[in-house]
């Protein structure tokens, strides 16, 4: 007589129609909260063909989520605004950088994933900052390793957002750094105050609140480049960076004096980054002496 072994199948329901149609097949034991918890986030912020959306969505197509560990907001002074001039946070494959100007290059706090290794080590680095205050999200836990903070900064953009017919438009961002009008009629000449829009054509942009005051009616769109405070510094198990990061190179190659500015420099590559090197050269030769 035959034996027969048992083999577990997934019976489908409602749920795997709608993962049908945002392109996430449930995994081998997962279960259906943990499924449903995937599809809510996919349809919240489908995925899209951009590199912010990649490093966002590769490990919740594999079924892993990101875990908020800092939340980094602006130090404010006793009119309400940032203390900094200019402030950016970057996490990059290697280091995280807090400038208090970024136009004008100044950096206030930089953080080596290297020589910081754990989630406490880069906490205890924020607590020190003047500009920026740090608290710790849900899901801190001081001995998670660091350089699986997600890849990513603080500027944000918004493209041609729609203004409603009035003398104040309220924008749904704070923190504005730049803004263009569609508009040349109404927006005419920028007021450093509210009380000089006079005449015709005179506008004055609260850039802290995200507010557009006007003399005339507001019609058009706008887009303006913002400054995402709070910004969520969040966990990721399934990191995706750029290849094209220059940080990369405190990775894959070894400190040498640089004869250019004296001082040590990622230049002699190491054995990760010959490996990594092979392998792409393997794929995409160069095609020397062809």
């Amino acid at each position: 007589m035959g034996t027969y072994t048992p083999e577990e199948m997934l019976l489908p329901v409602g749920l795997d129609e709608a993962g049908l149609r945002l392109a996430l097949e449930r995994l081998p034991s997962e279960s259906l909260s943990v499924y449903r918890r995937r599809l809510l986030l996919e349809a919240r912020d489908p995925s899209d063909p951009t590199q912010s959306s990649l490093i966002k969505s590769t490990g919740r197509k594999v079924g892993n989520f990101e875990l908020p560990i800092f939340i980094i907001d602006l130090v404010k002074d006793s009119s309400g605004d940032p203390t900094a001039a200019d402030p950016y946070i970057e996490v990059t494959s290697t280091h995280m950088r807090l400038y208090n100007d970024k136009d004008a290059g100044t950096l206030e706090l930089e953080i080596a994933f290297a020589t910081s290794r754990w989630m406490l080590d880069v906490y205890n680095l924020l607590l020190t900052s003047t500009y920026f205050s740090v608290a710790t999200g849900d899901d801190y836990e001081p001995y998670k390793e660091s350089s699986s903070l997600r890849y990513e900064n603080s500027h944000a953009m918004t493209y041609e957002r729609q203004l409603f017919q009035s003398y104040q438009n309220s924008l749904p961002h704070s923190y504005l750094k730049e803004i263009w009008f569609s508009s040349l009629t109404a927006f005419q000449e920028e007021k450093a105050t509210q009380a000089e829009v006079l005449a015709d054509g005179d506008y004055f942009v609260d850039r802290t609140n995200g507010v557009v005051w006007s003399h005339s009616t507001q019609q058009g769109n706008c887009s303006y480049t913002y400054r995402k405070f709070p910004f969520t510094c969040c966990f990721q198990s399934v990191r995706v960076l750029p290849g094209n990061d220059p940080d990369l190179d405190y990775l894959h190659k070894d400190m040498l004096i640089s004869d250019e500015t004296g001082t040590e420099q990622p230049l002699l590559l190491n054995p990760l980054g010959a490996e990594l090197y092979n392998r792409v050269l393997v794929a995409h030769p160069l095609g020397w002496g062809e």
